[in-house]
């Protein structure tokens, strides 16, 4: 074992999972299970899924009601057919949806409006990371 950690770990591809390998070798640097249940919840923390697309638009629906733009509604139906943003939707992705939509919803505003689009924004930076 050298000082990367226990020989049977290496470092993984996946955005994410890097994360996890860095913190489970600082803990084993550390030598100390005292750290081990604050590890477990960070890792718990960094492997927590996004919502599915599909509820993501089911939310925008319900609050945006009568004032939908008229050219965010077709990528608010192809969120609403998806999970995932490599599923597919027609030609395109559910990041191309995810994409689309935020680009025509600039007129849909307020508290749930602002936590929706950084959860959209946040979901695209964590798929264009992979």
């Amino acid at each position: 074992m050298g000082s990367q950690g226990p020989g049977f770990l290496s470092p993984p591809q996946h955005a994410g999972a890097a994360l996890i390998f860095q913190i489970l070798r600082l803990t084993y640097r550390q030598g100390t299970l005292a750290r081990l249940s604050q590890t477990a919840n960070a890792i718990e923390e960094c492997s927590m899924q996004h919502r599915p697309l599909n509820t993501i638009a089911a939310e925008i629906k319900s609050d945006w009601r009568t004032r939908l733009n008229g050219a965010a509604v077709p990528y608010i139906e192809g969120l609403s057919e998806l999970r995932d943003p490599r599923d597919q939707w027609f030609r395109e992705t559910g990041a191309d949806a995810i994409r689309g939509f935020l680009n025509n919803a600039q007129s849909w505003r307020g508290d749930v409006a602002r936590r929706v689009k950084a959860e959209l924004r946040a979901i695209l930076k964590e798929h264009e990371a992979i």
